[in-house]
């Protein structure tokens, strides 16, 4: 049961960085005023449509269950990926020909909005990072503690708010990352 659960948990977590990605991309584009007509979220059939504020489920787009020349929003199948569609290929003498929305932007807008959902990932990895391995004590105006967080080897030590830190192993001048690499220790001086 344990295993479902943890492939659960990592579909989920998988499937927030795609939704978050393909947003990025999305917004800049909409920002940029370059028309979308499809954001998706997993591949294959969709099982879930959302077109001007209805909600269609198991959708067949040849019964007209939704307008494909209008913005619609989709949940697929298969959780692997995702993706904005801004043009639908057309048929022109029995060869798809690539549609005209999106190449007929400027090549820098285009790149913006190619670019938008990578440094997208980039920055969320950022915000993932600082909550899971930010500092456990924050220093402010004079070296003073200013929380010592919950259950963080720091509280177990007897770091408390307020205390004044004059140096950190024997060194008198120190910056952040000194004490940072001193709670490693297992003995440190402060």
């Amino acid at each position: 049961m344990g295993t479902l659960i943890n492939i659960i948990i990592a579909l989920f977590a998988f499937n927030f960085v795609i939704f978050f990605h393909e947003m990025c991309h999305y917004l800049v584009a909409k920002w940029l005023k370059i028309d979308a007509k499809e954001f998706s979220i997993g591949f294959g059939k969709s099982f879930v449509v959302y077109q001007d504020k209805k909600i269609k489920w198991l959708p067949n787009k040849q019964k007209g269950d939704y307008d494909e020349n209008k913005m619609s929003y989709h949940l697929r199948i298969l959780p692997f990926g995702g993706f904005v569609l801004f043009d639908r290929a057309k048929m022109k003498d029995g060869k798809a020909v690539a549609g005209e929305t999106f190449f007929k932007h400027h090549p820098f807008k285009r790149i913006l909005v190619i670019l938008a959902g990578p440094v997208g990932n980039i920055l969320l990895g950022f915000v993932f990072f600082m909550l899971f391995f930010g500092q456990q004590v924050q220093i402010g105006e004079h070296d003073k503690i200013q929380k010592v967080f919950e259950d963080s080897y720091a509280e177990e030590i007897g770091l408390t708010k307020g205390t004044t830190i004059v140096s950190v192993n024997d060194k008198g001048s120190f910056q952040i990352r000194d004490i940072k690499e001193s709670l490693k220790e297992e003995e440190i001086c402060i």
